[in-house]
This record gives structure tokens, C-alpha cells and sequence, in this order.
């Protein structure tokens, strides 16, 4: 987070993956009209993505509504709809997004890393601070309880190093 606090767009960007655990597909396919950003930081936003299109709406907390917010502040006012830009004003493609988060991993001296991870981050830190399972599937867009097994495994590491590092 530190590596791209200076640039609102990739701030939003990343944002949004860690808080949403919403894929890369359907990050660059956010439209303005997706967003749903209301007062005391409250607000949706609007996803259909996976093999199914199935749209979800998805709640928006505290960092990823300001990260938002700020981005749509600086964002240029031009007719295309779509909500990340590249630098042209164009819609921002997954291999901008891939480029953009490699950087930022170099940067931070993260290794082996992707946006996947992220999703994966969302996914673990939920089950492991007790969201519930059908929740995550929900929110993720996930067919089946079985596909958040790899979370339920991760989750199981993340309490154990936590309890390891603030060990008495």
C-alpha cells in the first residue's frame, strides 16, 4: 500500500482487490455506473464476472470507499464510462492492471505475488477474522462451498503465524 500511496488510480486498484476479492476481469470491467458510493463512507459496487455472469453486488468498507472516492476525484471527466483509465484515457486492459502490480510488489520487495494473490488475501484474512464461509462464497462468486477450502487451509496459516508472532 505504501509503494503506490502517491498515485490515486493504482491506490483504488489495489484497494479494491484486497477489500473485494473481486478478479482481475472483473476490476478492469467496473463502469462508472457500477459504483455506488454514498455518504459516511458507505457504498456498493457492482460485479458480473465467471463463467455464470452473475451479477453480485458487493458492500464497500471504510478503505476501500475512500481509496475510491479519491481516485473519482482525480479521475478525468472523458465520455468513456469505464471507471479505471490508462494514461490516454482509455479503459485500463488486465496486462496494464498485471504491469502495474508488478511494479509496486518489486517495489515493496514482495516476491511471487499476483493479482490472484490478492483475491486470495481477501478470501483467507475474512475466514481467518471468522466471516462466515457462505459469505465469502457470495461475495466471490464462488459456485460452491468446496472452492473455499484453499481459504479455510490459508486462513489456518495466517491464526497460526499470528498466534506465533505475538507469542507471550
Amino acid at each position: 500500500r505504501n509503494a503506490c500511496a502517491d498515485n490515486p488510480r493504482n491506490t483504488a486498484i489495489i484497494e479494491l482487490l484486497l477489500q473485494t476479492g473481486i478478479t482481475l476481469s472483473e476490476l478492469v470491467n467496473l463502469t462508472v455506473d457500477d459504483l455506488q458510493l454514498g455518504e459516511n463512507e458507505r457504498g456498493f459496487i457492482r460485479v458480473s464476472g465467471g463463467r455464470r455472469k452473475k451479477e453480485r453486488l458487493i458492500p464497500l468498507n471504510t478503505k476501500a470507499y475512500v481509496a475510491l472516492k479519491d481516485y473519482f476525484k482525480v479521475r478525468e471527466q472523458v465520455e468513456n464510462n469505464v471507471f479505471f483509465l490508462n494514461r490516454f484515457s482509455e479503459a485500463l486492459g488486465e496486462s496494464g492492471v498485471q504491469k502495474m502490480l508488478r511494479k509496486y510488489l518489486k517495489r515493496a520487495e514482495i516476491g511471487k505475488a499476483s493479482i490472484h494473490t490478492l483475491r486470495h488475501t481477501f478470501g483467507a484474512q475474512h475466514i481467518a477474522k471468522g466471516t462466515s464461509i457462505k459469505t465469502i462464497q457470495e461475495i466471490m462468486g464462488l459456485k460452491d462451498t468446496r472452492s473455499t477450502a484453499i481459504y479455510q487451509t490459508l486462513a489456518k496459516e495466517v491464526v497460526s503465524r499470528e498466534l506465533q508472532e505475538h507469542s507471550i
